[in-house]
């Protein structure tokens, strides 16, 4: 048969002239929505996701104060801040770094619970955190315990709907379900430095 009459054999597919382009791997920062469109209670469903805290800026709200609550640990998680000593360096470190102003706390062995506000003049949580706690490292009396707190915190921001108190009552309690009281006021290391306002 002539060429016009021969069928037509299927061409070989053709081969790509480059690798397929990866897709990119979305990791869990990427998909972190914008700080500043947060809500408290969003912040809060978030955070667990996380190995390490997530330092969020406060929300403002209108005409609602600013309460965060604050979480930090010793170094090495060593008990050595439930003590009469430690408690007065806290009280006084807490007192002179002023841009934030410390509502109750509570002083746990290897860790401390508390409530603080910005001030008119207030910094970022995160660098007021690291001024206090170098400053209580530099009047630890004990050298070889020193840095006293971890660099991490962990923070949240109360809601509109959260009670100050009520948020109080269970931070405090935290002596007795460690058993070292039987009653939130038999611990001694507990206070308020700053009435805040909620």
């Amino acid at each position: 048969p002539s060429a016009a009459a021969r069928p037509l054999e299927p061409s070989a597919p053709a081969r790509p002239t480059s690798a397929p382009a990866r897709v990119p791997i979305i990791t869990p920062s990427a998909r972190t929505p914008r700080a500043g469109a947060l809500s408290p209670g969003a912040q809060e469903r978030l955070a667990p996701r996380y190995k390490h805290p997530i330092h969020l800026p406060p929300l403002e709200t209108h005409n609602h104060p600013i309460i965060i609550s604050v979480t930090v640990v010793t170094k090495a998680r060593r008990p050595i801040l439930a003590n009469p000593r430690a408690h007065e360096l806290l009280r006084a470190v807490w007192a002179e770094a002023g841009h934030w102003s410390v509502g109750r706390y509570v002083i746990m062995p290897d860790h401390v619970h508390f409530f603080c506000a910005p001030g008119e003049q207030a910094g970022t949580l995160e660098r007021w955190m690291t001024y206090w706690k170098g400053r209580l490292s530099k009047s630890w009396p004990e050298r070889e315990q020193v840095p006293v707190l971890q660099t991490q915190h962990w923070d949240r921001q109360l809601r509109r709907d959260d009670s100050y108190d009520e948020k109080w009552d269970y931070m405090r309690a935290n002596p007795v379900r460690a058993a070292l009281v039987t009653h939130p006021d038999d611990w001694p290391f507990q206070g308020e430095i700053h009435h805040l306002r909620w």
